[in-house]
């Protein structure tokens, strides 16, 4: 489909004032592909992929007729050494906005070997282990069989292909190499214990054990209090302090024991791992608070069989001063909740997920600026029942920085669409093969 941006962009060219409208095809991966007879979205305000892997040079162009249809063809060859697992594609008119310069989109984090990621545990600091053989051998049996809480290994492992696996999209797509984080690796809690609740008849006060980080208009739900009838949800009122925020409501009554809120932050428990990479410079200060981090990362089951899935899979990036805890922070919070309604994931269909933020929308500590980052820390937790679950995995793949501020009237996504086939399969490009890949544009007249 050629998008709203493609219209100008092909408008511009066609009048001489716009060097090219087709220079760049662009692979992503952020796409549910699509099964042959649905039919596909509308793609037509899209200006970028959901997650760009790569983009490379248009080197031939052609007329095809197909089934009576004249299509413009348009053809790249993909470098031969890596890996992609490609779900959409999109055509640009340049390689990458000049406009932008340093602070265009970039590829952030690929959690391959060359990047050193360490596992930092209360006890020690430790490399990560590399598994090159099938995840279930000796058995063959569909169930990772290492102990190892966090471990690499690639995303073309056998045990990925099993039919179970493969029909829910567990396998990562961004090059080779994943980093596999076990689900009681850490735990990542959204709530906070309360020490004191008073009502006045207009107005419940809750008092809670930590800070809580909420602000005026944030939804919250108390439960576990007695008596119960402080037990409500609604939307905070105040904030008199860190540590107190208050309902609106008409109930009174003594305060007798017990009780929690749900928060919109993560809290990072005690006795939670991660693991980090240390020496890291970023350079986001210039660009605009509305630009984007994208993170992609599967949900893998220890047991392949089983068609069991987390209730919540949470999974906290950290760009931090220091890989002490009282340094300054930037978190990205990926909160993935299992559900077919808005803003959930449908976890029986497709473990592999993409969540964005805007820069602005990430979760900061006072004096943090980008200049100071100095490490960057990953946790990972998956729940069943609001319990920390251990049979399951979270395989990170890739981060993404997309730059959807800077505006270029000569660049910018002209075609967009999804990988469509008869399985609702994505297309593999294995390492260290030659492949090409076509975009063709219908052509007609209205």
């Amino acid at each position: 489909m050629i998008t709203n941006t493609g219209k100008n962009i092909i408008g511009k060219y066609l009048l001489g004032q716009a060097p090219a409208f087709a220079s760049y095809i662009a692979l992503g991966c952020g796409s549910k592909p699509l099964l042959t007879g649905n039919p596909y979205g509308d793609y037509s305000n899209k200006t970028s992929l959901d997650f760009e892997m790569l983009r490379v040079p248009i080197s031939s162009r052609g007329f095809v007729n197909e089934d009576g249809v004249s299509k413009l063809v348009l053809t790249a060859e993909l470098p031969s050494e890596e890996r992609y697992e490609i779900s959409e594609i999109g055509i640009f008119s340049a390689g990458s906005n000049s406009a932008a310069g340093a602070y265009d989109s970039k590829t952030v984090l690929a959690f391959t070997q060359t990047e050193n990621w360490q596992h930092h545990t209360n006890l020690a600091t430790t490399a990560i282990d590399t598994i090159t053989e099938a995840l279930d051998s000796p058995n063959d049996d569909n169930i990772i069989a290492t102990e190892n809480i966090v471990f690499q290994t690639n995303a073309d492992n056998s045990i990925f292909y099993k039919t179970t696996r493969a029909e829910r999209y567990e396998r990562c797509r961004f090059l080779n190499n994943i980093i596999l984080i076990n689900g009681s690796d850490a735990n990542l809690t959204k709530s906070v214990s309360l020490t004191n609740v008073s009502g006045n008849g207009t107005l419940i006060t809750y008092t809670t054990s930590k800070d809580h980080n909420l602000s005026v208009g944030d939804t919250v739900t108390v439960t576990g209090v007695n008596p119960v009838n402080y037990n409500i949800s609604g939307s905070v009122s105040t904030v008199p302090s860190p540590t107190t925020f208050t309902l609106l409501s008409d109930q009174i009554g003594s305060y007798v024991s017990g009780g929690s809120t749900t928060v919109k932050h993560f809290y990072i428990e005690n006795g939670s791992n991660h693991i980090h990479l240390a020496g890291t410079l970023l350079d986001f200060d210039k660009n605009s608070p509305i630009d984007e981090l994208k993170l992609v990362f599967s949900i893998i089951n220890k047991d392949g069989t089983s068609s069991a899935s987390p209730d919540n899979a949470r999974v906290l990036v950290e760009f931090a001063s220091s890989d002490q805890v009282d340094g300054e922070y930037a978190r990205f919070e990926a909160d993935i909740v299992k559900g077919t309604g808005e803003g959930q994931y449908d976890l029986n269909n497709n473990r592999y997920c993409l969540v964005t933020k805007q820069l602005q929308e990430l979760y900061t500590s006072p004096n943090f600026t980008w200049n100071s980052v100095s490490v960057i820390k990953v946790y990972a937790s998956t729940f069943v029942s609001n319990t920390i679950s251990d049979d399951f995995y979270i395989a990170l793949d890739a981060m993404r920085l997309e730059n959807v501020a800077t505006t270029n009237p000569l660049y910018g996504l002209t075609g967009y669409s999804v990988i469509k086939n008869t399985d609702s399969t994505t297309i593999i490009k294995s390492p260290n093969t030659t492949s090409f890949v076509e975009f063709r544009f219908s052509i007609g007249v209205s």
